[in-house]
């Protein structure tokens, strides 16, 4: 992420620009709903790599006891998983005081699943196996997707602090 200041004391009268690179956000948690396989591994790697924090379930009963305990803007989920799919965790995500959006992920992502995620209040499908920019990308669309309102308990280490003089 790249912010642009503008520094007005560097030179009086005149306000000059400055552009630097600031961390990704380290306090955004990524709820990761997926059986062990290599493909999990890519996409708990490129989640680390970009900074983001992500909290792991294999199946539908250990994602219900993570969700319960911790708050996410996004999760991401296998379509198919050893003791149900993709649709029983959204009707159970529906009953959390707040929602993340559900990105389902899967080898078949075709036409069909994506109509079915968005008609039944998923986020997006996110083929596999992952590409890490297509994963940045749909990342970076969700959590600016979302109102800064809902986002703000995730996001508390990325508000900007008033710096305070004298």
């Amino acid at each position: 992420m790249v912010i642009t200041e503008c520094n007005p004391t560097h030179v009086p009268g005149a306000g000059t620009l400055r552009t630097r690179r600031i961390p990704p956000p380290t306090a955004v948690r990524i709820a990761v709903v997926h059986p062990a396989d290599e493909h999990l591994v890519v996409l708990l790697r490129t989640l680390r790599g970009s900074g983001f924090r992500s909290d792991w379930a294999p199946d539908c009963e250990d994602a219900l006891m993570m969700l319960a305990g911790a708050r996410f803007p996004v999760l991401i989920c296998e379509r198919e998983l050893q003791d149900g799919c993709w649709r029983d965790i959204l009707a159970q995500v529906k009953f959390l005081p707040r929602q993340p959006l559900v990105i389902v992920t899967s080898m078949f992502a075709d036409e069909r699943l994506w109509a079915e995620v968005l008609n039944l209040g998923g986020y997006d499908v996110l083929r596999k196996p992952f590409q890490e920019k297509e994963v940045m990308r749909m990342l970076d669309q969700a959590l600016r997707w979302r109102p800064i309102s809902l986002l703000q308990p995730f996001y508390t280490s990325m508000t900007p602090r008033p710096r305070r003089t004298g």
